[in-house]
């Protein structure tokens, strides 16, 4: 029932749907609390007020509060991203951002969306020059990745990319960086304006798929919310006639990974009301049986599967819990990806090994 509930106000929050539900004073807590396990509060705070449905003034002073937070963090974020892309437009830097503001300003309302960190990627023969402009200004954090150098600025944590996805099949990792190196290189960027300045994005058709593939391999090494699932959703919908649905599949055959979008996109025209014509695959019937699959699993792991977790901590043993997800997952949803999931566990094995024992050496690299 209530999550039912929780999707009725979800799709409000994306296509303006009609809410026909009632929720009692008592029943808003639950609801609430689900919103928060998959980062959705500002955007269902906003349908319960939007709707005027009476939940009384006590309840409704608290979605006040939620929402105005959440605005709040929306405009830090969108300072420290533009404030980023102008350094980066000045100097002439090749870059995209992506996820995070950029599909933020594709909702109904702009800055109902829970707000993360500001992802961006920077071009590859560009990449020492960017790293000296911001040691100027930035001090980056000793993170253990080899995808990416954090920092934080005026309170919004940022995340510098080298690659945006980490394949278990060499040729798919191959194929994929050089299809992203080549949305700079070749000029394909999109671009959107935010605060008066541009900032550069990657292209419909690259982000169609990249959007899944980010939600994917997030599900499969610890869960996803059903925020990047809205997220995909509204972008969908808006690059709808822009989208190169041929291309979206043939990206996704190399990849191995047809049969994994269709199911998630399954949830998107399910579950979160997207047109069936404007996903760029076929959905049927077997696609829907593992949709359903996939929608337990974040149902019960909430946001990046932190519900989920037993031990919250970051260390080795939060690190080996991680490890028994993605096994688990891994197996559990091997028809989706096979070549992919039967390589994960020896792949990621040696991954964890050389992140743990060679990182010192492989930052100092980097830097």
């Amino acid at each position: 029932m209530f999550t039912e509930d929780l999707f009725t106000l979800l799709k409000y929050s994306l296509w303006k749907k009609d809410v026909n539900i009632v929720i009692s004073e008592k029943d808003i807590t639950v609801i609430m609390e689900l919103a928060k396990r998959q980062s959705v509060i500002g955007l269902v705070a906003d349908a319960i007020i939007s709707n005027d449905i009476p939940i009384g003034r006590d309840n409704v002073m608290m979605l006040l509060s939620y929402l105005n937070a959440v605005k709040r963090n929306n405009r830090n974020v969108d300072e420290g991203l533009t404030e980023l892309c102008f350094l980066l437009n000045k100097n002439s830097i090749g870059y995209f951002v992506f996820k995070g503001q950029t599909m933020a300003y594709l909702y109904g309302k702009q800055n109902i969306r829970c707000a993360g960190d500001v992802d961006f990627y920077c071009a590859e023969k560009d990449r020492e020059r960017l790293l000296r402009l911001l040691k100027n200004d930035v001090s980056f954090n000793d993170e253990v990745s080899f995808k990416h150098l954090s920092y934080k600025k005026d309170g919004v944590d940022f995340e510098l990319h080298f690659k945006l996805a980490n394949f278990s099949v060499k040729r798919h990792q191959e194929f994929w960086d050089s299809l992203i190196e080549a949305e700079i290189q070749n000029k394909k960027c999109d671009n959107i304006c935010i605060n008066d300045i541009d900032v550069s994005t990657l292209s419909p058709t690259t982000n169609a798929v990249y959007l899944f593939i980010h939600i994917y391999h997030h599900f499969m090494k610890e869960g996803i919310g059903l925020r990047q699932l809205c997220d995909w959703a509204v972008f969908l919908d808006h690059y709808r006639n822009e989208i190169d649905r041929n291309e979206v599949e043939k990206i996704l055959n190399k990849l191995g990974y047809v049969k994994a979008y269709c199911a998630f996109g399954s949830i998107l025209i399910d579950k979160l009301g997207l047109e069936k014509d404007t996903f760029p695959l076929p959905v049927n019937e077997n696609d829907r049986r593992w949709g359903k699959k996939v929608l337990k699993v974040i149902y019960h792991g909430g946001n990046f599967g932190w519900s989920n977790r037993k031990i919250n901590r970051i260390g080795l043993l939060h690190s080996l819990e991680t490890g028994f997800l993605a096994i688990s997952h891994t197996i559990r949803f091997m028809s989706l990806s096979p070549l992919e999931n039967s390589v994960y566990i020896p792949h990621e094995m040696y991954r964890s090994m050389r992140k743990y024992i060679r990182i010192g050496r492989d930052r100092t690299d980097i830097l």
